[in-house]
């Protein structure tokens, strides 16, 4: 192998400056056919040797590995090289040859985590990037969020601009956009977004903006909780679904320290450490009386709703955040014929969001009283 190896270093630097004179290059091709075919013969019954022989296994892959390392680099050498064409292609494909007969029957020994040959690793790109194409159109097909898309055509797109990749990689980066494509076209029912981002997770596709994404998305999960036990419940359940999902095994992106799943469930844990935090500073510092003071009010939760909002959108009450201002509302205000029970917090949102016409009439009618009460104790009229 050592001596293929050198016989095709010194080729390529004789050759190098036969690029453009056409009579010498055909006549070295002739001459050089025959012997590269012995070179090729004899370092395959070296490997052969080597790999039968008595030597420990940890010498022999050690061995094989730089063997594999000196055909990377010379596969990159010829991809560069000015060589004649026909010159070019005989020593590529001898060399190729010797890197798939390595891995192909020494699969033990053959280094995946090795950088792939610029050659190699150009028409995977293409590949890759052609069946792109089909993701995309996929996606769109099945209505998937143009954010997510987004993510992750870009993650792929980054491939172009990625060196020095493994066999590893690629071969996962190619067996992930197949299986991408294959998922988003069997399933095709109105859970797809939320199943697709369990398989993402699935698939350990551990990119930067995907746990950006997604870790965004609890945000607004909770956020539309106005309740502490609602988020509770919620951050419980989301923390017993990512204990539960499985990952494959093998390679992963590896954009992330630690991996999607992880990191999510350490966010979740995170918030209910604090919610814990927080319920518990509650009790302690609450005055009981005052946490069971209820207001009561003459008028119906729609015109309680719509008068608040006004108060807001004049600047009399600075309600930030605003869930946790109507969360107060509900629990300590109380609208004619509720008795003992509370406003439902999700009710007043409901009522806060849309105001029908016929509520503003009964606050138009709510807020004249109280100008005529005004003008009537200080003589205003």
């Amino acid at each position: 192998m050592k001596n293929c190896i050198n016989q095709l270093n010194a080729w390529l630097a004789e050759y190098s400056q036969l690029s453009e004179n056409e009579t010498l290059a055909t006549a070295h091709y002739v001459a050089s056919e025959a012997t590269l075919t012995s070179l090729i013969t004899a370092a395959k019954v070296e490997l052969n040797t080597l790999v039968y022989s008595k030597q420990s296994g940890q010498r022999i892959t050690r061995q094989l590995h730089q063997w594999q390392h000196e055909l990377t680099l010379l596969l990159n050498q010829l991809d560069n090289a000015q060589l004649h064409q026909d010159l070019k292609e005989m020593f590529t494909s001898a060399v190729l040859a010797l890197c798939s007969h390595l891995e192909r029957h020494y699969p033990k020994y053959f280094n995946d985590r090795g950088p792939m040959p610029n050659c190699l690793a150009n028409e995977m790109s293409k590949q890759i990037l052609q069946e792109l194409t089909l993701l995309q159109a996929t996606m769109k097909q099945r209505k998937v969020s143009e954010p997510l898309a987004a993510i992750m055509l870009q993650t792929f797109e980054q491939l172009k601009t990625t060196a020095g990749l493994s066999y590893k990689q690629w071969r996962y980066w190619q067996a992930v956009l197949a299986n991408l494509i294959k998922f988003c076209r069997d399933i095709a029912n109105h859970e797809l977004q939320y199943l697709l981002q369990e398989h993402l997770i699935y698939l350990r596709f551990d990119s930067v903006p995907l746990y950006h994404f997604l870790k965004e998305q609890l945000k607004t999960q909770l956020e539309a909780c106005y309740q502490l036990d609602q988020q509770y419940d919620l951050l419980c359940e989301l923390k017993k679904r990512l204990l539960q999902q499985q990952e494959q095994q093998g390679y992963s992106l590896q954009q992330l320290g630690l991996g999607l799943r992880e990191l999510l469930l350490d966010f979740v844990l995170a918030e209910l450490a604090y919610l814990q935090r927080r319920q518990i500073t509650k009790e302690m510092h609450s005055p009981p009386l005052l946490e069971q003071y209820r207001v009561s009010v003459g008028i119906s939760v729609d015109s309680l709703a719509y008068l608040l909002k006004l108060s807001i959108a004049v600047g009399l009450v600075n309600a930030s955040p605003k869930s946790t201002f109507l969360h107060f509302i509900a629990q300590h205000f109380q609208t004619p014929g509720i008795g003992e029970a509370k406003i439902s917090v999700n009710s007043l949102n409901a009522k806060y969001k849309q105001v029908v016409q016929h509520t503003a009439v009964k606050v138009r009618l709510l807020l004249k009283r109280m100008i005529k009460q005004i003008e009537t104790e200080f003589d205003l009229t």
